[in-house]
């Protein structure tokens, strides 16, 4: 009898089970966030960006860069960011070019492949890119920013701290071209001031290419001229271009020549100016043209030197050794 009783009571749990009777099993609660993990994650931007700058927008810092403009890569250069060229226009080469830079063609004809060799995160220009040079940067992801070369030497400021900002972001670009520009400008004010002091200013020209392609009112060089106590003979004209039948009578006191198309021995034993003032006194005066076209530190001590020759006083500085600028005095 004790087994029936013990099967009844085995029949009986099996029944109570299958209708659900059975007292469920605890289930353990789900997961809760922490408290940590339940706030706002971090934003893992970097300082300063994004940044839209050159009508481009860079997300994060750049590390590579490739600049297909002689101007930016120098300024580049001259702020110490050098580094991050990873790529440079097939003409540029100023004084503190990182070794190691790959050639990348030029704004004309830009090389796409070696850019996106180099491994660039942006492409730097002043001038507009050919349309399928830019679509195929367009395709790469690759940033084009197209940055505007100021006319005046006052406005470069400006230009520095954009070059900054597209590879430091808009706090710590702004300073960084402040650092460098201030002292650059506060020369510059110097120089001006001495140069306006002058008791007289002499005539005189800045020749790229004998005997009368010379800096007109509407070139930086010919403006610089003036503001460096000198001058210019060409003031009144445009385009470069001197007129001939004034060429006799040009007699010059000072002359600034452009050494990658002239020197001053050429200038100085040419029949129209080995006569004149400016090379029977020893005042024609070599200069790297490139210095004044790029915009960055080269000009200022180029603009020392040509005030220099102007007449002006100024403090003792590195004006003397800018390019290979040097004044000759011709033998008698």
């Amino acid at each position: 009898m004790k087994w029936k009783k013990r099967l009844g009571a085995l029949w009986l749990a099996g029944l109570l089970c299958a209708c659900g009777s059975q007292p469920p099993r605890p289930v353990p609660p789900p997961d809760l966030p922490s408290s940590s993990s339940s706030q706002s994650e971090p934003d893992a931007r970097e300082p300063g960006f994004p940044v839209t700058v050159g009508g481009a927008t860079l997300e994060k810092k750049p590390e590579r860069v490739v600049s297909l403009n002689p101007s930016i890569t120098e300024i580049l250069c001259d702020l110490g960011l050098g580094p991050a060229l990873a790529g440079v226009g097939d003409w540029d080469n100023p004084p503190a070019l990182p070794e190691g830079a790959s050639r990348c063609g030029t704004e004309i004809a830009p090389d796409i492949p070696a850019i996106r060799q180099a491994g660039a995160e942006a492409v730097l220009v002043l001038g507009p890119l050919p349309e399928r040079a830019r679509l195929q940067l367009e395709e790469a992801d690759i940033p084009l920013i197209r940055l505007e070369k100021p006319e005046t030497v006052e406005a470069l400021p400006g230009y520095y701290e954009e070059i900054a900002k597209a590879l430091l972001g808009e706090e710590e670009g702004p300073a960084a071209a402040a650092a460098f520009s201030e002292p650059l400008m506060a020369q510059w004010s110097a120089l001006v001031q001495a140069a306006s002091e002058l008791p007289s200013h002499p005539l005189g020209a800045f020749m790229a290419y004998l005997p009368l392609t010379l800096a007109t009112a509407d070139s930086l060089q010919g403006r610089l001229l003036e503001q460096c106590g000198i001058t210019n003979a060409g003031a009144d004209y445009a385009g470069w271009q001197y007129p001939e039948e004034l060429l006799l009578p040009f007699n010059p006191e000072v002359l600034v020549v452009d050494i990658r198309t002239v020197t001053p021995e050429e200038a100085a034993a040419h029949p129209n100016y080995k006569t004149t003032p400016c090379v029977l006194n020893g005042r024609v005066l070599g200069v790297d043209g490139s210095a004044l076209e790029n915009g960055g530190a080269r000009l200022f001590e180029t603009a020392g030197q040509i005030a220099r020759l102007a007449g002006a006083e100024l403090p003792p500085g590195g004006a003397e050794t800018a390019g290979e600028g040097t004044e000759n005095a011709p033998e008698a």
